[in-house]
Formats: structure tokens, sequence, C-alpha cells
């Protein structure tokens, strides 16, 4: 993965059938290009973006590097974090065979994943649906723990659906 932060032009790419928004310009090309150094399960990040997460986050410095398309060298740093994927076993297909409302009850009552992260000191970085994308940060021992721990409660709260338990608790 790679991070850059800074200004973009945001517009629209396509034609009356299909039109979608993006972002363009330097600050976009340079995440990409954080993203192609990146080592597979790393993310790097820009110098840039690096002096805006100070206390936030560790950073581990990787070095100077000349890119393609940048005039001089990028300092690059690894953010020190453990990305956490999770999401409710069962849910689309309840999702499905329920009414929208009562679905909403469900997700509302399955705010236990985002409570779980925040008791880890994680942060929830983007709502995915039925799932959470999860940063746990710290050194790696600690973030090693708190993956274990977040595994464990993930686990518990699954079996052996989650979004059924949920639902029948609700007596949908």
């Amino acid at each position: 993965m790679g991070l850059n932060s800074g200004e973009v032009v945001v517009g629209t790419i396509g034609d009356d059938l299909k039109m979608v928004y993006t972002a363009h310009g330097n600050t976009v090309g340079l995440g990409q290009r954080m993203e192609q150094l990146a080592e597979p399960g790393r993310v790097y990040l820009t110098d840039h973006t690096g002096r805006l997460v100070p206390g936030f986050f560790r950073l581990r410095d990787v070095g100077s590097f000349e890119l393609k398309g940048v005039s001089e060298p990028v300092r690059v740093y690894d953010l020190e974090v453990t990305v956490l994927f999770a999401d409710l076993k069962g849910s689309m297909d309840l999702s499905e065979s329920i009414d929208p409302e009562d679905w909403h009850r469900v997700m509302e009552r399955s705010r236990i994943l985002t409570d779980g992260v925040h008791r880890l000191e994680g942060t929830v970085n983007q709502y995915t649906g039925d799932g959470i994308m999860a940063l746990l940060t710290g050194d790696e021992p600690a973030r090693d723990q708190k993956l274990r721990k977040a595994q464990r409660l993930f686990l518990e709260i699954g079996a052996p659906t989650h979004a059924e338990r949920v639902a029948k608790e609700l007596e949908l």
C-alpha cells in the first residue's frame, strides 16, 4: 500500500452512460509510486505524509528514492502498522432475505467489531459494507499481541454466524 498527501483535482471520467469521479494530479501519482515501491504487506508513505502523523504512528525511515516523474529524491517511510480486515460471516445472505430497515438494525448491533478495535487502541480506517478495515499500531510485538486478541474476538462473534445470531436476538 502507498500513501501520499496533498492537493488533487477531482473530476469525472466517462460519458452519460457511465461516469465515475476520480482524483488526478501529482499527489495521486506519487501515492501510486509509493504503492509500487512498497514491499508486499508493507505501507510506504512520503516524507510529506509522514510529517502529518507524528505521535499517531511509528515510522521507519527506508531512505530516499528517485522516482519516475519526480525531479528530486523522495524520502520514504514504512508505516509500522498491522492492517486488519473483518466482516460479519453470513451477513450478505441474510441481507438479501430481510427488510432493509431490519438489516439496518442488524448492522447497528454489529458495532461490536468497531468496539473491539477501539478496546485494542486501534483505529477503524474504513467501513466496507458488512465489515471494517482497522489499523493496529505500536511496535511489532505489541501489534502482534493486539492482532491475536482481535482475531480471538472476531472469531467469537463470527460463530456460527454473527449476523444470524443478531437477527434472532432482534426477533427478525
